[in-house]
């Protein structure tokens, strides 16, 4: 992976919740690194991955992004694909909230243009 590629990534790893960045642990745990191994590569104790793991700490993307960088090329590209998931998510999570916004304002307009013609045709 190329370094803009690595920001890139990194970026996006900043936009997830902390229960996907915990899970970006558990896939790297779920490749056969162990606890101490994914604790050298990411500067932090065992202690902080095992409350990774138990959902009692989130990783901090700063240090996912270290460890992004230090791990073979299929966690790798699990850990890429499982992201581009969560964002791709995160993005129809809001483009349903901003949609179904834009269609009230939509209905209330109309509301508002029905009525209005209504009290000006009773006048």
């Amino acid at each position: 992976m190329v370094v803009g590629d690595q920001a890139a990534l990194c970026e996006a790893i900043e936009l997830l919740p902390k229960r996907a960045r915990r899970n970006i642990i558990l896939i790297v745990l779920n490749n056969g690194y162990a606890t101490k191994d994914v604790a050298e590569l990411m500067g932090v104790s065992i202690s902080a991955v095992s409350r990774y793991t138990h959902d009692e700490l989130a990783p901090s993307p700063f240090s996912l992004c270290r460890l992004l960088s230090l791990v073979d090329e299929k966690t790798k590209t699990q850990i890429i694909n499982y992201v581009a998931e969560e964002i791709w998510t995160i993005l129809l999570s809001v483009l349903e909230e901003t949609s179904a916004s834009i269609v009230e304002r939509i209905a209330d307009d109309i509301a508002r243009v029905i009525l209005t013609k209504s009290r000006g045709a009773s006048n």
